[in-house]
């Protein structure tokens, strides 16, 4: 389930009657210096940078190198002063420099995109001005490239690396022979540009100046998994779950997979770490060990081993997150052996975190009820009052549902922001361990904690009230609405997607609603919140509004989301009876021609919309002879 930097992709956008001319476009110069480009941009008339959208510039030569600095601290008026480095391959004949960002008019009501970009020769002209004109930057596909280790710039990401890139052309036989010849592991980052959670990784984790140690131990390799330049690289991994981050020699073999991002980055900066090299045998901790067979499928030495593990190995598994996890995904589907190591090996767990304990026990749960039924009660009654235990001892909160689910509103305990998340996944699985009632009411206390980490994490605490035990005290939806929080949900997209789904399975749309709103203002150019709006005022307000909102997610896609997108519109046409509408928006979207790989999510999407085509308009019987 489920920052400070997010793609230019997401843009702040205020009320959609305001005029694009309201505020004008910064002036931006440049001036050369000894090894650097001086870049300055200067707000115009009564405007200024806008807080919540960093500035980005990437200065590209054109053959090898690219340098880009994003700057997400800007001042609340006046010029902002960038000096970036200056790289050039000899074959280049100069750069391509782009900026952009956001403005505001200075009573805030407005804020709009910026990006411009200007050609500066190696030779000759020294300085000169670009126009911005309004908008987001188109999308670019950043340059790879070494850059000379004099070049240790914290903002390029990682100092003296670049990320090669599955869509360009040669990349991925670039990235393999540099393992190769580095002796270094691959990363490979699959993402989507749709996809929140990938979002949050990019932010949280692959673009923090502080991971860039673990990150220069690995050849990276990303890949845009929605670019059918990437199908062949996803097709060889089965890739089908974002982000995914492999860990792969340079011969290709797997030795390490993370699905997902549950916001817990010491321990993906530590996993990776222990990913970087594979340990010697003789150093190798019994986690390492299960890792590797795992990675290499070999189910049955992975049940093996952990049936067979001596007791107090398996105390430790118990207390190593990513012990059980790998653990509860060898025993999946096993022997009742098997079944009653992964049961034990759950109820042992020690950790501080309650909601990845309930995540691993939803695990055990699974796999015992196909067979029973009985004992699969047993356990949810078990770990329910186990892990509620837990959360109160540490997280007491009181929690209430207005009038009419219309609001939520408690009190909770100042915890930093990844607590917080944690309890509000343990809630989502317990969810499904109790009656309709207790399964809301569990719902709402995690939807309230996804909001208290978002206040929290942008540091909108301030003007919360407290009660005298120091608790915050806040409300759903107005707490993340006022005028000063409602532009930073930008800069958390990932935990405003988690919060609308947990009161989406609550069932509390009212609360819902007007976040997904102002998501949607937020996100204009976007396909992610249009996409989610559709569903939305599908499945809870009888479809009024839902076309419209799923045409909005249809023009903002591209690859396989324009697919997705051409489903959701034409299952909404289809249920109001537009049918000829239906059928030709899954016919322009088949008639971009599929990829030839046989195992890649496009497959499924197309599969899935020709199903749908002949479900409206079954293609005709033919006559017997």
């Amino acid at each position: 389930m489920r920052r400070l930097l997010l793609l230019l992709s997401a843009l702040l956008l205020a009320p959609a009657s305001a005029a694009d001319d309201d505020v004008p476009p910064p002036e931006i110069c440049w001036a050369k210096a000894p090894s650097q480009l001086k870049v300055r941009i200067t707000p115009q008339g009564s405007s200024h940078l806008a807080p919540s959208l960093p500035v980005e510039v990437e200065l590209v030569d054109g053959v090898t190198f690219t340098t880009r600095w994003i700057e997400a601290e800007l001042p609340a008026e006046g010029s902002l002063e960038l000096s970036t480095v200056r790289v050039r391959d000899k074959a280049s004949d100069g750069w391509t420099l782009t900026v952009s960002g956001g403005v505001c008019n200075d009573d805030g009501s407005i804020c709009l995109p910026f990006h411009a970009t200007e050609t500066i020769p190696a030779r000759g002209k020294r300085r000169g001005k670009l126009t911005a004109e309004p908008g987001p930057a188109p999308r670019a596909v950043p340059s790879r490239a070494d850059v000379p280790d004099e070049v240790t710039d914290a903002a390029m990401l990682p100092p003296r690396r670049r990320w090669y890139d599955a869509t360009k052309e040669g990349d991925v036989e670039a990235a393999f022979a540099d393992a190769t010849a580095s002796g270094r592991n691959l990363l490979i980052d699959f993402y989507a540009p749709w996809c929140p959670p990938c979002d949050r990784l990019k932010a949280e984790f692959l673009d923090r100046p502080e991971r860039l140690e673990v990150l220069s131990e690995f050849v990276l390799l990303k890949a845009d998994a929605d670019d059918p330049a990437s199908f062949e690289l996803k097709d060889r991994y089965q890739v089908g779950g974002y982000p995914t981050l492999l860990v792969v020699d340079a011969a290709g073999i797997e030795f390490d997979r993370i699905t997902g991002f549950d916001g817990r980055t010491d321990a993906l900066a530590a996993r990776l770490h222990a990913a970087a090299y594979a340990p010697a045998a003789a150093e190798a901790t019994p986690v390492d060990l299960l890792r590797q067979l795992v990675a290499a499928n070999e189910s049955e030495a992975a049940v093996a081993f952990v049936v067979g593990m001596e007791p107090h190995a398996a105390e430790a598994f118990a207390e190593d997150y990513e012990g059980l996890r790998l653990a509860l995904q060898a025993l999946r589907g096993s022997n009742e052996d098997a079944l009653a190591t992964a049961i034990n090996l759950a109820a042992a767990d020690t950790s501080p975190l309650p909601g990845l304990a309930a995540h691993h026990a939803g695990s055990a749960i699974e796999m015992v009820e196909a067979e029973d039924a009985a004992r699969a009660e047993e356990l949810k009654a078990h770990y329910e009052g186990r892990i509620a235990a837990a959360v109160g001892a540490r997280s007491p909160a009181n929690v209430l549902l207005g009038r009419g689910w219309t609001s939520i509103s408690g009190q909770l305990v100042d915890h930093a922001p990844d607590l917080h998340d944690d309890i509000a996944l343990g809630s989502w699985y317990r969810a499904d361990w109790t009656d309709e009632d207790g399964a809301r009411q569990l719902l709402a206390d995690g939807a309230l904690r996804v909001a208290a980490a978002i206040l929290i994490a942008e540091q909108q605490t301030a003007d919360l009230p407290r009660l005298e035990d120091g608790r915050l005290s806040l409300a759903l939806p107005d707490s993340l609405l006022t005028e000063a929080v409602r532009p930073r949900l930008l800069e958390q997209s990932g935990r405003v997607h988690d919060l609308v789904s947990l009161l989406n399975k609550a069932g509390l749309a009212d609360v819902a609603e007007p976040l997904i709103a102002a998501m949607v203002a937020l996100t204009p150019q976007d396909f992610t919140w249009h996409y989610k709006q559709a569903g939305f005022l599908r499945d809870h307000r009888g479809g009024n509004g839902a076309a419209d909102a799923a045409t909005r997610a249809l023009t903002h896609s591209y690859g396989d989301n324009r697919l997705r997108a051409a489903r959701r519109l034409a299952e909404i046409l289809h249920a109001v009876g537009n049918d000829d509408a239906a059928l030709a928006a899954i016919d322009d979207a088949l008639a971009v021609p599929a990829p030839t790989e046989e195992n890649v999510r496009t497959h499924r999407y197309r599969t899935a919309l020709v199903t749908l085509h002949d479900t409206i308009a079954p293609p005709p019987k033919e006559e017997p002879r």
